[in-house]
């Protein structure tokens, strides 16, 4: 059974009680409605970013890397970068500052990380591929 706002045998604070629950209806579900679309972004973005190599996302499984073919017909050489947030006890920084490898070709390269504090820390290495510029050499 719905009521009609607009009936007349509704007082005025009756008309405006109704209006606002109908309103606080709609609002309970904008919240719900954003919340959800919130949690949902998450795993969207993720689906982008290793679909489309966005952000520095690539698909990095086994499987994905024993497909590459390799370029012989070019050299590519690639840099390593390390930063670690201020404040933060450590030294990060590869064994290699560079590499010079084909492209497609799949090598295996050493960070260094030395806690020089003298308490306990942990952290995580986030890494990222997307390159800053690139030239053909």
């Amino acid at each position: 059974m719905t009521i009609d706002i607009k009936d007349d045998a509704l007082s005025m604070t009756e008309r405006r009680n109704l209006a606002n629950k109908k309103l606080g209806f709609k609002m309970v579900w904008i919240v719900i409605g954003s919340l959800v679309f919130a949690f949902a972004l998450v795993p969207l973005y993720d689906v982008l970013c290793t679909i489309t190599g966005l952000n520095g996302k690539t698909d990095t499984s086994a499987s994905a890397l024993k497909n590459n073919k390799v370029d012989s017909t070019r050299w590519v050489t690639v840099q390593f970068t390390s930063s670690v947030m201020p404040g933060l006890g450590w030294n990060f920084y590869p064994k290699q500052s560079s590499i010079k490898v084909r492209p497609g070709q799949v090598e295996t390269v050493l960070f260094e990380a030395k806690n020089i504090t003298s308490q306990v820390v942990a952290g995580q290495a986030i890494p990222s591929v997307t390159p800053a510029r690139q030239r053909l050499t």
